[in-house]
């Protein structure tokens, strides 16, 4: 296993991300992402509890084993014999990530409170890639779980003809960031500017594309892949485009729309230090 402390810092990162895109949207108060740290560093242990655990040691260590405990901040991707392997560098990368996302938020705060709007076409062309960006990095965070948890990573590296988990994982990122762009056009063209601010509508057009994208893999890329005559139908692939579709599409919409209309947070904080001043 990778030590607790490159568990528990990835697991700390993963959620500070998720804080960065609702600090961005909602400008709850800086310091209650404090409290992110230590939640998500206990989620990122959670699947090590059978060392501590006075009873149920076996069914625990059988979950734990499973991939499944890849939903807590890649545990079953980072418990892998190559990880193991790097254990000293794993604990330095794990503290690198860890002080990035630190910085990012920082930075994403400050920026918030001396950016209300994009007002310009180049403004709005800004903020929309740096929303796609950022929303890129979750769905292919999700995607990576999604084909982990389906044991199917080496089978995407085999899709191109190469072996390998880790393999599999990059295939997966340069993927997932390469069509985000795609995934931005279309939310783009199918939302008027009035929905863009939903996240629900983002999500939507997130899981048509997943589909859309899924059909065409099934029915023309797989089957010219692995030549064969007929479509290739992968279920794990469907859920985990559908995952990619939905977390970017909601990611997507949530940061591009903090900088089009005013937040529920910012409404309503302006509301009450009005009053407060009356």
């Amino acid at each position: 296993m990778a030590p607790a402390i490159t568990h528990f810092l990835v697991g700390a990162s993963l959620l500070l991300y998720v804080a960065l895109i609702a600090l961005l949207r909602y400008e709850f108060p800086v310091e209650h992402t404090l409290w992110v740290v230590p939640i998500g560093g206990v989620w990122g242990v959670v699947p090590d509890f059978h060392h501590i655990a006075p009873a149920y040691n076996d069914a625990l260590y059988a979950f734990h084993a499973s991939p499944w405990v890849e939903v807590f901040a890649l545990h079953y991707t980072l418990d892998r014999a190559a990880i193991r392997a790097q254990y000293h560098e794993s604990i330095f990368a794990a503290i690198a990530v860890f002080t990035v996302t630190v910085a990012s938020v920082w930075i994403a705060a400050r920026y918030r409170t001396v950016t209300r709007s994009a007002e310009t076409r180049r403004e709005r062309a800004v903020i929309a890639g740096v929303a796609t960006v950022i929303a890129a990095g979750l769905a292919t965070i999700a995607l990576g779980v999604t084909i982990s948890i389906h044991q199917s990573l080496g089978s995407v590296a085999a899709l191109v003809g190469l072996s390998g988990v880790y393999t599999g994982w990059v295939i997966t990122g340069v993927w997932g960031v390469g069509v985000a762009w795609l995934w931005t056009i279309a939310i783009e063209v199918a939302l008027l500017e009035s929905r863009i601010s939903a996240p629900v509508f983002g999500a939507g057009i997130g899981c048509l594309g997943g589909v859309a994208t899924w059909l065409t893999s099934a029915i023309v890329i797989l089957p010219i892949l692995t030549s064969q005559s007929v479509p290739v139908v992968h279920w794990g692939g469907l859920a985990a485009l559908l995952t990619y579709g939905t977390v970017f599409g909601a990611a997507y919409t949530t940061l591009r729309s903090a900088f089009t209309a005013p937040t529920e947070w910012t409404t309503r904080t302006a509301t009450e230090t009005d009053t407060h001043r009356g």
